[in-house]
């Protein structure tokens, strides 16, 4: 479907004046959610207790075009749920955000902008849209983590109602 744009590998390539050129006149065009793929298995609700939730997202694809003026990046969120090895519950979206940049924007720093602002403002739509079909399928599951424990690859969130465990942990390794 796309590739994923490594935003680290983006921020080597713009200035920070650019960079906040971007962030200052940028303006949010729409948050639009354009596919979803929601799939749960019976044998889920047999044993609940023993699924092992997990969280992912990434960006598929970012394309501003500053002669356009606009910059439209996809991003898909995906919670899957294992019984042992078996998939047994899956929630998948794809979320665009689209935002006016500067006609003298730099193409990186467009990205690079458009990619870590728009993955803040399209997460809690997915997160929305999780709770919305996991009570439509009476999952009984807890709410997704707020944003400041949220993986932006592939990660282990069983505990997914107490994400403040997380953060603390990783506040405890930076300090240490």
């Amino acid at each position: 479907m796309g590739t994923i744009v490594d935003v680290q590998d983006v921020e080597q390539a713009f200035s920070r004046d650019g960079y906040n050129h971007v962030a200052r006149h940028a303006k949010l065009i729409g948050l639009h959610l354009i596919s979803s793929d929601f799939k749960v298995q019976p044998s889920f609700f047999v044993e609940r207790e023993s699924v092992k939730l997990a969280i992912e997202s990434k960006v598929i694809s970012c394309t501003p075009d500053a002669h356009g003026g606009i910059c439209v990046t996809i991003f898909e969120f995906t919670v899957r749920g294992k019984q042992g090895r078996k998939d047994v519950f899956k929630c998948a979206a794809h979320l665009i955000a689209a935002y006016d940049i500067p006609e003298d924007s730099e193409l990186a720093a467009a990205e690079a902008f458009c990619t870590k602002v728009g993955f803040f403002a399209s997460y809690p739509y997915f997160r929305a849209h999780f709770a919305q079909v996991a009570a439509s399928a009476n999952a009984e599951l807890p709410p997704l983590p707020i944003l400041a424990s949220v993986p932006r690859v592939a990660n282990d969130t069983s505990k997914l109602a107490a994400p403040e465990k997380a953060v603390r942990k990783r506040a405890k390794k930076k300090a240490g």
